[in-house]
């Protein structure tokens, strides 16, 4: 049983490491947002109010969710900067998939930036010329 646990860290280890590394990474991540979530409120059966934060099953998809997506875009990312400016794509996966776990579900903030910046850059070189 060594033997086929040896063989099988020798033929997997690369790529299941760099794995284990984007999931450890995109969960620490994705914990900043999650304590972010609001709480809910409710009544309890002696006419108490309870703060509470939601359910454990909505939060473990969100977790998880950030997570999935984290493994998905963190290969493309890495590689893309492997590409433009030369940094090995083994060395920032981790670092880009936490990024993507505390984004949480600030894509759409990160767009509005983007695109402001895209737009001011355009609107400086249009005038330059």
């Amino acid at each position: 049983m060594t033997s086929i646990s040896a063989l099988f860290a020798g033929f997997f280890g690369p790529v299941l490491g760099e794995y284990a590394a984007i999931v450890f990474a995109s969960l620490a991540g994705a914990l900043w947002p999650l304590s972010n979530r609001p709480s809910v409120e409710y009544v309890t059966d002696d006419a108490r109010l309870v703060k509470r934060a939601e359910s454990v099953w909505s939060a473990a998809f969100f977790v998880l969710r950030l997570v999935l997506m984290a493994t998905v875009l963190t290969s493309l990312a890495a590689t893309l900067i492997e590409y433009q400016w030369g940094f090995k794509a083994s060395v920032v996966i981790a670092p880009i998939a936490f990024v993507i776990g505390v984004l949480g579900d600030n894509w759409r903030g990160l767009f509005e930036t983007a695109l402001a910046w895209v737009k001011g850059w355009i609107t400086k070189r249009g005038g330059t010329q």
